[in-house]
């Protein structure tokens, strides 16, 4: 078995035994720059889930460490059937923070035009307007998104709706920031390169209008 295998197998192995009873870890769905993501079953519920685990290699670092939080309590204080839901959040043993998300089976919207092409003009404006509408909804909450991309928009094939996820870039509007919420440097550019507004790229604060700016490119 190769060396990555490997240490897949035995990452899978580890979490099965410490998520267990109540969470059944299946597979590794897919991994990012911040985190690994696996299908589960939480027994308690007889539902699948996600499990968002932030990746080891970087869970020293504060800054990430309080970005996986705020993603975490953005996304569980939407009240939006557009956005990915979180029901709960926790710790492995060696304090590595993981959430229990909401699973959706159908892959992302990046992932639909790269298979089927552009899509007709109302399917195109259903999506914008319902992604729009689950912006609305985190804005209200003093959340700006500041990633929205088609990679970070779900296709639920069960439910035929789109979703929006990945709030793990997330920041708090200038206004409602304090000491402690103040977890991205000054200048520094956060976001996906091509979606990036004009002020995200002076390293300037991300506003409301830096999610529709992205959300227009989309």
């Amino acid at each position: 078995m190769p060396r990555d295998e490997k240490a897949i197998a035995a990452r899978l192995a580890s979490l099965k035994q410490e998520l267990a009873p109540d969470l059944e870890v299946i597979r590794l769905l897919g991994t990012g720059q911040m985190a690994e993501v696996y299908l589960a079953r939480q027994v308690s519920l007889d539902r699948l889930v996600a499990v968002k685990v932030l990746s080891r290699h970087i869970s020293q670092d504060e800054s990430v460490r309080a970005r996986f939080n705020r993603e975490a309590k953005a996304a569980a204080s939407l009240e939006t059937p557009h956005a990915v839901s979180v029901y709960r959040s926790g710790h492995l043993e060696d304090g590595v923070p993981f959430l229990v998300m909401q699973y959706v089976r159908g892959g992302t919207l990046e992932d639909r035009l790269e298979a089927e092409g552009p899509l007709q003009e109302a399917e195109a404006k259903r999506i914008l307007a319902d992604m729009a509408e689950a912006l609305g909804a985190a804005h209200d909450r003093s959340f700006v998104h500041r990633d929205v991309r088609a990679a970070n928009v779900l296709c639920d094939r069960d439910a035929d709706r789109v979703l929006l996820s990945d709030f793990g870039l997330a920041g708090v509007r200038p206004e409602n920031q304090d000491a402690d919420a103040r977890i991205t440097r000054t200048g520094e550019i956060i976001g996906t390169p091509g979606y990036l507004s004009p002020e995200q790229l002076k390293g300037d604060q991300a506003t409301e209008a830096t999610d529709v700016f992205a959300l227009g490119l989309m």
